[in-house]
């Protein structure tokens, strides 16, 4: 530990210390507690002083505590707040830490989880346009001006509906904790979503799949893992997110055998579905263990395709292609090279955006038009619709709606059992 970590953590056990009053350059004052800053409305006004001391106060009666759950509105019931007296910076960093004490969002998955990177994307403009705005006081207006935000992003319609949505759940948790009246949110609610056809130059294509020699051409110019992931996808049409994410724990190699298949079965632990409370259930045929085997480890817990691997790959492929002798000044800076990429943090696996880049430049080297790794789910769903008809697609990847999963659940699980046993 450093001496200045050492310092900073002894003035903060410091019976005299005190979280400095400050301000942000959105012209909000803030203190920073635990390394996290709470905003306290318009810097220099008397309302951000009280703000100041109540969360101050809080934080002292936790004992100092790392990692204490302080209240953003400093009260300690949400009845006690003022119809608007809670800012939308407030609000946005309170909703955020309910997401976190929940369970919702786990610090691990917070550069990976592509769910919670458009949530991020969604409060952007909301946040950077109204932070210092009362939330009771936000109203369709205002809602129609980020959402205009967006539309000169050059967003597609569908994209911008869905953030829209994102921000009203945000105002109708609030309601739901009695931080403003409810109609605040039912305000919101009457802003019409943007239609079909009403901004033509936003309205998105269908997704289309992928051509099979588009997919092979590019196999050669990616790592074995970016390619043994592509390929599964392609065969069982499983999403980018459910590709990257296998352990050896999700996946059951002792699954059910179909006309004498033995197959296996990957049953994601954290999966779209999951909070409709259905099983995501995969199963990987003889084609598709083939290509597993090579990266199977010997703990339980990995990930299947790890980043770090992928490097080592690459450098071994390096030394073996070349055709001229080292010099010993190579060498030295070989030695340097290499002690820099040991003390170099690694992921511990894939998340979807370093997939889509390795698939964009492994089309670049190609020569073929760039596709994303979830046209492969509809070039499976095209191919399997094809040869097993509708239904047999719909279950194999896993589409369902709330109100019958529980009648189709068992059904889904053995038809899609039949079909891995011939394609996959």
């Amino acid at each position: 530990m450093s001496s200045r970590s050492s310092r900073a953590r002894s003035r903060v056990h410091s019976p005299n210390f005190r979280p400095r009053y400050r301000r942000h350059r959105s012209g909000q004052a803030r203190v920073t507690i635990d390394g996290k800053d709470i905003y306290l409305g318009r810097f220099g006004t008397a309302e951000s002083h009280e703000a100041y001391d109540r969360v101050l106060r809080e934080w002292l009666d936790q004992g100092r505590r790392p990692g204490a759950n302080l209240r953003l509105v400093a009260v300690e019931e949400p009845g006690d707040v003022e119809p608007d007296g809670i800012l939308v910076a407030e609000l946005l960093a309170a909703y955020w830490q309910m997401l976190k004490d929940d369970g919702f969002v786990r610090e691990q998955d917070i550069k990976k989880d592509s769910h919670i990177g458009n949530f991020q994307q969604a409060i952007k403009p909301l946040k950077d346009s109204f932070p210092a705005t009362p939330a009771a006081k936000f109203g369709p207006r205002a809602l129609r001006k980020v959402r205009a935000l967006m539309i000169d992003k050059g967003l597609s319609s569908g994209t911008i509906n869905a953030r829209v949505n994102m921000i009203r759940r945000v105002f109708k948790w609030g309601a739901s904790m009695e931080l403003f009246p409810v109609e605040v949110y039912q305000a919101l609610a009457t802003l019409e979503p943007i239609q079909a056809g009403q901004f033509p130059e936003l309205d998105s294509q269908p997704i289309q799949p992928v051509a099979a020699p588009d997919v092979f051409a590019i196999l050669p110019h990616l790592s074995s893992q970016v390619a043994t992931m592509v390929q599964l996808q392609w065969i069982t049409g499983m999403r980018p997110g459910e590709v990257c994410a296998m352990r050896w724990a999700e996946i059951d190699r002792n699954g059910p055998k179909q006309d004498g298949v033995q197959l296996w079965i990957y049953r994601p632990t954290h999966h779209k579905t999951e909070h409709h409370g259905r099983e995501r259930v995969i199963p990987l045929g003889p084609k598709c263990q083939e290509l597993l085997k090579p990266f199977l480890k010997v703990s339980p817990g990995a990930f299947v395709f790890t980043p770090e691997e992928a490097e080592r790959e690459r450098r071994c492929k390096q030394r073996t292609q070349r055709k001229t002798p080292l010099w010993s000044s190579h060498v030295r800076a070989q030695v340097e090279a290499k002690a820099g990429r040991e003390a170099r943090d690694f992921t511990d696996r894939y998340d979807v955006h370093a997939y889509r880049r390795a698939i964009e430049r492994a089309c670049k080297k190609a020569g073929v038009d760039v596709w994303s790794p979830n046209r492969l789910r509809h070039s499976a769903a095209t191919r399997i619709r094809h040869s097993h008809g509708i239904e047999a697609a719909r279950v194999l990847l896993g589409h369902s709606s709330p109100a019958t999963t529980e009648i189709y659940a068992q059904m889904d699980q053995q038809h899609a059992v039949r079909i891995m046993a011939t394609e996959g």
